[in-house]
C-alpha cells in the first residue's frame, strides 16, 4: 500500500511565507523528489499540495528527465523547467523528503529552512559503505540459491559468485560509491549462474 500523500491538519489556512522563499522551496523539492525516483502523479500531487498550503498559484507538469513548473495565473504566468537526471528509487531519501514536506506545510519549517533541510537530505551519502554493500550482495545470492533448492555447495558458490558481481560492477577504487540495487543484481545473476552449474 503507498503511503498517501500528506494532508494539512489545518487545509483552510494558508500559510504566511514570502513568495520567493515559497517557489524556491517548490522548485527544489521538485528537483529533490524527481532525482530520488517518485513517480510523476505522486509527484505532481505532492508539489500542489505544498504550493497551495504555501499560497502559491502553481501548475506542474512531470516528464522521466525535467519538471516544468509554471506560477502566477494563467495570463501572467512565470515557467520554469527543472532539469532533473533520473535516479535510482531512494527510500530512504524519499521518507525523509517526505517528512521535510510535512513539517513545511505544517508550518514546522519554513520554506527557507525546508530548502536547506532538502539540500542536507540529498547531499547526504549512502548509509552503508561499500564493502558492506558487496558483503549484501553475496548474502543475498547466497539466500537465492537456498530459494531455489540448493545445498552447501551450491550456497557457498552463489555467495562467492555474489561478491564478485558485487565487486566487478564497482570502478577500481570506488567500493564506497555502490548503487542500492547492486544487492539485488549480484543475487539474481549469482543465482542464475548457480541454477545453470
Amino acid at each position: 500500500m503507498l503511503t498517501p500523500v500528506p494532508s494539512s491538519t489545518r487545509p483552510q489556512i494558508t500559510l504566511r511565507v514570502g513568495t520567493f522563499d515559497a517557489e524556491a522551496f517548490v522548485l527544489t523539492l521538485a528537483e529533490a523528489l524527481h532525482a530520488h525516483g517518485t513517480s510523476a502523479h505522486r509527484l505532481e500531487a505532492m508539489l500542489t499540495l505544498v504550493a497551495r498550503r504555501l499560497g502559491v498559484e502553481a501548475r506542474f507538469y512531470s516528464t522521466p528527465t525535467a519538471v516544468i513548473v509554471s506560477f502566477g495565473a494563467l495570463h501572467d504566468a512565470r515557467t520554469c523547467l527543472v532539469r532533473a537526471e533520473p535516479g535510482a528509487i531512494d527510500l530512504e531519501k524519499l521518507s525523509l523528503l517526505y517528512e521535510a514536506v510535512v513539517q513545511v506545510i505544517h508550518g514546522d519549517l519554513d520554506p527557507e529552512a525546508g530548502r536547506a533541510r532538502v539540500a542536507a537530505i540529498v547531499g547526504a551519502g549512502p548509509r552503508f559503505g561499500g564493502a558492506l554493500t558487496v558483503l549484501a550482495a553475496g548474502l543475498a545470492s547466497a539466500s537465492a540459491a537456498v530459494i531455489f533448492g540448493g545445498g552447501p555447495r551450491e550456497i557457498a558458490a552463489s555467495f562467492i559468485v555474489g561478491l564478485a558481481v558485487g565487486g566487478a560492477a564497482l570502478p577500481p577504487g570506488a567500493l564506497a560509491q555502490l548503487t542500492p540495487e547492486m544487492p539485488a543484481q549480484a543475487s539474481a545473476t549469482g543465482a542464475l549462474e548457480i541454477g545453470r552449474a
